[in-house]
């Protein structure tokens, strides 16, 4: 009876550790290793991260203060028994506590994944009608729309990378407790290779990949408008000009029309309209997406670009209004001017003009004089040009400057509608432009009028000077045929030519040339030109035939095609002495043959017009002797 008694006590004693083990266990089981959310809290990724680690902290501390009471049931079960733990039912007893062991802690991790999947599956979190669990931004990280924080893997700072710390921090459960069959090492590996905790895992990770497509495609739905920040605004506007500027007569482009810019600008507000219209947060499963900030930068970037219209309206009948203003102010100052000869308007009519004589009156001794009649004459000419100039000024921006003021009336008209208005100066000037630039024509005509004789005058005295600088063209013209270096003497070709065609040309180009018959001096052709660009503008002022001068222009591109003639020439004569210079029995024929034939290809290249000159056919004679005498 006594043995029955003990043996009753050691089973007592067996079943109460198992007991206490599995109670342990249970335990584990019910305080789940993650936040409990029965206030359906959203949280921010800080604080979700934060209160996960707090809690997680004080789970495996719990877990490894009862697993060490694990080993100290077990070590009293030991005692109880009195038998060696060496022994083989000993061992197998320890395998069959361990055994619970495992299941315990795979199904405190199971407890956990399941819990966790809850707050994540979509089906579950509409049936209990749960709240997101964690809210992130979606913002403009140009030139990316990037979350905030990033919704996958980002060096261990994502929302996946969060995910895949809190599976392992489940995992790492196995290490907190020392195996109990050989007091070494830990349970790690059986739970690793456990395929219920494996399957549970798995279907978190599978829920929380399904959640990111789904976020990825509302993030889509914003990069639908990346254009309006990757695109450079300045580079879009010069486009815009480009495109749809309007074809003028003389090929060049016209500013696009007022319809043009109206149609961009309606274009951007209408997708500024459409992104205000986005959602300002969505909620996908267990994400809440704050777009407020996505949506705050690509509407700033809409707004920029209609701006970028708006602005380039409201500066350019600002820049029109000044322009006009500045040119009129300068104009009306030049055609105030008088001249010597002409009575001022203004003055009093018995005050005479110290200068109307020509010449200055004689005072008294002290008195100092006038200027002189050439230095009168001087000034004169000097205001009656820079009247003339201020006159075809007027002339040439007149049909632009009569049709700008209504379509400039309509430019402002648009932007009131869009709520831009410009400065009160700017609407001011150009309600009365039209009659100041009206006032200005009149102006103009008036003093065309009195000035009549005398422009008559010096405009006789252009046709003068532009008929005898005709007739200097002219013989400018024979003598540059003559003396340029279109041949070589003796119509022989030498390199020694060279260095003489070359001072001949830059003496044509910016020196002198002297006849050699009649030692008469002639002026480069630059010189020249620049006497005749000065007449062709007083011809342009005095409304005269604008004379062309063909003869001159002639010379000049002669002179550029002589200039590549020559250079051409220099490079086949230097390179055919060095070949007369190598010994005989070093003679690449092949080679040379191959560099002969590229010299003729260059030759080719030169402009056509050379052709006709007797320096090209003498070049082109030579490049053929070579190429033949090369093969003998």
């Amino acid at each position: 009876m006594e043995m029955v008694m003990e043996v009753d006590s050691i089973l007592t004693v067996l079943k109460s550790n198992v007991k206490g083990t599995r109670d342990i266990l249970a335990d584990w089981v019910a305080n789940i290793m993650f936040i409990n959310r029965k206030d359906n809290r959203v949280y921010s990724y800080d604080e979700l991260n934060s209160a996960f680690k707090e809690l997680i902290h004080t789970r495996h501390s719990a877990i490894s203060d009862k697993g060490k009471e694990i080993v100290k049931l077990l070590s009293s079960s030991n005692r109880t028994l009195k038998v060696s733990k060496a022994a083989s039912s000993w061992k197998q007893y320890v395998d069959y506590i361990s055994e619970i062991v495992i299941s315990g802690f795979a199904d405190t991790i199971t407890s956990t994944i399941n819990y966790l999947h809850q707050q994540l599956d979509p089906e579950s979190i509409a049936k209990n009608e749960l709240g997101p669990l964690v809210e992130i931004q979606l913002e403009l990280v140009a030139p990316e729309i990037a979350w905030k924080p990033e919704l996958a893997c980002a060096g261990g700072d994502g929302v996946r990378d969060m995910f895949n710390s809190w599976l392992k921090s489940f995992l790492d459960i196995g290490g907190l407790m020392k195996r109990l069959d050989i007091g070494e090492g830990d349970y790690s590996k059986e739970l690793e290779e456990d395929y219920v905790v494996y399957d549970a895992m798995s279907e978190v990770q599978a829920v929380v990949l399904a959640n990111e497509a789904t976020c990825e495609a509302f993030r889509n739905t914003y990069r639908q408008y990346d254009y309006l920040y990757k695109k450079d605004l300045q580079e879009a506007l010069q486009e815009f000009l480009s495109t749809e500027g309007v074809a003028l007569d003389d090929g060049s482009k016209d500013e696009p029309t007022l319809e043009a810019f109206e149609g961009q600008i309606q274009k951007y507000r209408g997708v500024q309209q459409e992104i205000n219209a986005l959602k300002t947060s969505a909620t996908f499963g267990w994400v809440k997406v704050d777009a407020k900030p996505i949506k705050k930068a690509l509407a700033t970037w809409a707004t920029k670009w209609t701006y970028l219209f708006t602005h380039y309206l409201s500066q350019k009948v600002t820049n029109s209004m000044g322009e006009l203003y500045q040119f009129m102010a300068s104009a009306n100052g030049v055609l105030d001017q008088r001249l010597s000869t002409e009575k001022d308007p203004e003055a009093d009519e018995e005050e005479e003009d110290p200068y109307a004589t020509g010449a200055a009156a004689e005072g008294e001794e002290g008195e100092e004089e006038g200027p002189s009649e050439e230095e009168i004459k001087a000034s004169n000419q000097k205001i009656l040009y820079s009247i003339m100039a201020c006159m075809r000024d007027i002339r040439k921006r007149t049909d632009k400057t009569d049709n700008m003021f209504e379509p400039l009336k309509q430019t402002v008209q648009l932007l009131l509608q869009y709520q831009v208005s410009l400065p009160e100066e700017v609407l001011k000037q150009l309600e009365e432009a039209p009659l100041g630039w009206k006032s200005l024509k009149k102006k103009m005509f008036q003093r065309r009028e009195q000035l009549a004789p005398v422009q008559q005058s010096e405009a006789i005295e252009i046709r003068r000077k532009s008929d005898a600088f005709t007739a200097k063209v002219e013989d400018f013209r024979k003598f540059f045929q003559k003396m340029a270096p279109f041949t070589v003497p003796n119509a022989e070709l030498k390199l020694e030519c060279v260095g003489p065609a070359y001072e001949r040309l830059d003496a044509f180009h910016h020196g002198t040339v002297t006849c050699p018959d009649s030692g008469t001096v002639y002026g480069s052709v630059m010189e020249i030109i620049a006497e005749s660009e000065s007449l062709r503008e007083n011809q342009d002022l005095f409304e005269l035939f604008v004379s062309d001068y063909v003869f001159l222009t002639r010379c000049s591109e002669e002179l550029g095609y002589l200039k590549s003639l020559w250079d051409t020439v220099g490079s086949v004569m230097y390179t055919f002495n060095a070949w007369y210079a190598t010994p005989w029995d070093k003679i690449d024929t092949d080679f040379l043959m191959e560099e002969s034939k590229k010299l003729s290809k260059e030759i080719k290249t030169l402009n056509k017009a050379v052709r006709n000159y007797e320096v090209f056919r003498l070049l082109e004679d030579s490049l053929k002797a070579m190429l033949t005498s090369l093969p003998l």
